[in-house]
């Protein structure tokens, strides 16, 4: 495998909260600029996976890791982290103009006005047209469609090597659904993603990869079509 070729290459990984093990010898990697959905049961340890790449577990007591990880070409902790979509509260108690704007602001260097109208443009370009007109109003008055664009959207204009989503779809019309799958697709145009999905016919839209995590461990990891046809576990 050319390293240089991946995104995050995972090898002998595992996770424990003191005696608890949650995650044990994952192997598996990331090419870059592909889309994987990330499936498995509840309580399998897919959130708890995305959490630890994303450094939120390192300040918990009973937390350990172990294994080789390397990710956009560096030792794991060394650089960046992936991102994490999350809709904590300082996103959802923030208008829609302070959240997208808010990782990039000083970056970005730009009049109110100017910064306004970047916003519009980006939500305009990814295919969100509507929270243009909404960038005044609060995240939480927003319906969930739109909160959940805005949180992805939050973290993808950091253009991180690595974007991680947990459940994007979940409890979402089948419309509404398709509308942040095809957002999603115009993230990965700029990050390779990583995405937990339930959903099997959203995975299908979306994915080109999948990791089949079940038991603490990766059953399958194959091409998202290969796995839809004949999958090799229950």
């Amino acid at each position: 495998m050319d390293r240089t070729q991946q995104c995050l290459t995972v090898a002998g990984f595992g996770v424990a909260f003191g005696a608890r093990l949650v995650l044990a010898d994952l192997d598996f990697s990331l090419p870059r600029g592909s889309v994987t959905a990330l499936l498995g049961p509840s309580g399998s340890g897919k959130s708890v996976l995305l959490r630890t790449l994303a450094g939120l577990h390192e300040g918990h007591p009973r937390f350990s890791r172990w294994g080789d990880v390397t990710y956009d070409g560096r030792p794991f902790g060394q650089g960046s982290r992936p991102g994490l979509v999350q809709q904590g509260a300082h996103v959802m108690s923030s208008t829609v103009l302070d959240a997208l704007a808010g990782p990039v602001r000083e970056s970005l260097r730009l009049s109110p006005l100017e910064l306004r109208e970047w916003c519009a443009s980006l939500v305009r370009r990814m295919g969100i047209p509507e929270l243009a007109l909404a960038l005044d109003g609060m995240v939480f008055d927003q319906p969930p469609l739109l909160q959940r664009a805005v949180a992805i959207l939050r973290e993808a204009v950091c253009e991180p090597a690595l974007l991680m989503v947990d459940e994007p779809t979940s409890n979402l019309p089948d419309y509404d659904a398709h509308v942040l799958l095809e957002l999603l697709r115009e993230v990965a145009r700029t990050s390779t993603l990583l995405v937990v999905l339930h959903n099997q016919r959203h995975a299908a839209q979306l994915a080109d990869h999948m990791l089949l995590l079940a038991g603490g461990r990766i059953q399958e990891a194959r091409a998202m079509e290969d796995f839809l046809t004949a999958p090799q576990s229950e």
